[in-house]
């Protein structure tokens, strides 16, 4: 089982808002993990907690927003480990509603929010769109850099060196 192609169809189909079969088959590529003694890789993590299966992550090996969710949602029911409640997609709903998903995908790879917020306002993406994810998001920014760097041509040093560090880290080869 290619783990990534899997990992991708489950993301298409949270895309098209097809969370059960998403949830399906995540939890089917949940049980192949658990039955071969794999760690999950931060990718895992990210669809488990879009999913809401906040009880499946892992979190060693999650970000630290979702360990923050995953401790949150931990009740004590009086056996040796407390247990994190399932919670509903709500709450992956909920973890979006002051920054857009993709901004903050774009934070875990060297975009600050603020760099987001000032090529936002410039009008050139439209990070607000609930349908662009993360991939189109890179394939914008990628095909609009000379346009973003033309207008942004007023950064600071420290801004300038973050936007291309941004960028030779998303460079595609």
């Amino acid at each position: 089982m290619d783990i990534f192609e899997e990992c991708s169809v489950i993301n298409d189909l949270l895309q098209a808002n097809k969370g059960v079969e998403a949830r399906n088959r995540l939890i089917l590529l949940l049980d192949n993990f658990r039955r071969e003694n794999q760690s999950y890789d931060p990718l895992l993590n990210h669809l488990i907690r879009e999913s809401g299966l906040y009880p499946y992550l892992e979190p060693e090996t999650s970000s630290w927003q979702d360990r923050f969710v995953f401790e949150s949602f931990k009740v004590d029911i009086g056996q040796d480990a407390p247990v994190t409640r399932h919670i509903s997609p709500f709450i992956a709903k909920l973890s979006k509603a002051f920054l857009p998903s993709c901004v903050m995908e774009l934070e875990e790879y060297g975009l600050p929010r603020m760099l987001a917020k000032r090529i936002h306002a410039c009008g050139l993406i439209n990070f607000e769109d609930e349908k662009l994810d993360l991939h189109s998001a890179i394939r914008l920014l990628c095909e609009l850099k000379p346009e973003i760097l033309a207008k942004f041509e007023g950064l600071d040093d420290f801004d300038r060196y973050v936007l291309d560090y941004f960028y030779e880290g998303i460079a595609t080869q």
